[in-house]
């Protein structure tokens, strides 16, 4: 199994917090067996159950007793991706999840919204951390978790810092990762090797174009190609797009950022 994000934790403790997940549709019957001051304090709290949301119940002495989220589609990962960022610092589990699909929709919503992009800055965020659903397959969602990660910090990173170097970089690194056999074609090589459209896409660029090639997986397996667009920076000609446009055009290589 995939080593847990650090989002993420094996087991509870005593101090863990327990979040029963409802679904909208089972809202009603689900809420008459709450306590009377239960459902006090969800009507003091303007907490109606009628649309999703999460809220936290205290005990008598002011400690918190348990958690509620209300979910209209217990599969989607955003539900409780949601509800995270609406938490406190603490320890949390769910309660409730009927198959090992919303199980995997908990964690891996949990584990996007955890997400920070720390390059430049340390992390400020609360220490809020999921017991791993006991039905859940915890390999495959680290997995996702680290791979969408990926992509997000090399889209977020700027351009002067994410050159056709960089991005070819970490594309190397994955597979060096994973014991994949790569290859990369740089410049002039690019035009020996018949990949005439992306060396003039890259040609005038201060670092050189360059593609990079990495097979991983059994020789007897079906074939399978992914192809990622990697620009790394487009100007735009004269800065012919608007500043607003040009701020996001760090993005452009998010197609090989993507596959990778």
């Amino acid at each position: 199994m995939s080593k847990l994000p650090k989002c993420f934790v094996a087991r509870p403790t005593k101090t863990t917090i327990s979040i029963d997940v409802v679904p909208q549709s089972d809202w009603k019957k689900w809420s008459q067996k709450l306590s009377k001051f239960a459902s006090n304090w969800l009507k003091s709290n303007g907490f109606s159950g009628k649309k999703p949301g999460v809220v936290l119940l205290p005990n008598r002495d002011g400690s918190m007793q348990k958690g509620i989220l209300v979910v209209g589609n217990a599969s989607d990962p955003w539900s409780y991706a949601a509800a995270r960022s609406k938490l406190p610092a603490g320890r949390f589990e769910f309660i409730g999840l009927k198959s090992k699909d919303e199980a995997n929709a908990a964690a891996l919503g949990w584990g996007l919204d955890s997400y920070e992009f720390t390059r430049y800055r340390k992390s400020t965020a609360k220490k809020r951390q999921l017991v791993m659903p006991e039905n859940a397959d915890a390999g495959e969602v680290a997995r996702l978790v680290e791979g969408i990660s990926l992509t997000r910090d090399l889209v977020n990173t700027p351009a002067q810092d994410m050159g056709p170097v960089a991005l070819g970089q970490a594309a190397i690194d994955l597979a060096e990762k994973h014991g994949a056999e790569w290859s990369i074609i740089v410049g002039s090589e690019l035009l020996e090797q018949n990949y005439p459209a992306v060396h003039a896409v890259g040609r005038a660029a201060e670092e050189e174009p360059r593609l990079v090639d990495f097979r991983w997986g059994r020789e007897d397996a079906p074939k399978i190609t992914l192809v990622g667009k990697g620009v790394t920076f487009d100007s735009g000609g004269l800065d012919m797009k608007s500043p607003a446009h040009m701020q996001l055009m760090k993005k452009d290589m998010g197609g090989a950022a993507n596959v990778l």
